[in-house]
């Protein structure tokens, strides 16, 4: 619920493509490697 919570408030900031891009690569990466573990 944290991490969600986390995403919302950085989503209704203002926010160049390109962060926004690259968080949603991590979060997936971690996501994944998750799943693995």
């Amino acid at each position: 619920k944290a991490r969600a919570l986390g995403i919302l408030g950085f989503l209704t900031k203002p926010v160049d493509p390109e962060e926004l891009t690259k968080l949603i690569g991590e979060l997936w990466i971690k996501d994944r490697t998750a799943h693995l573990a």
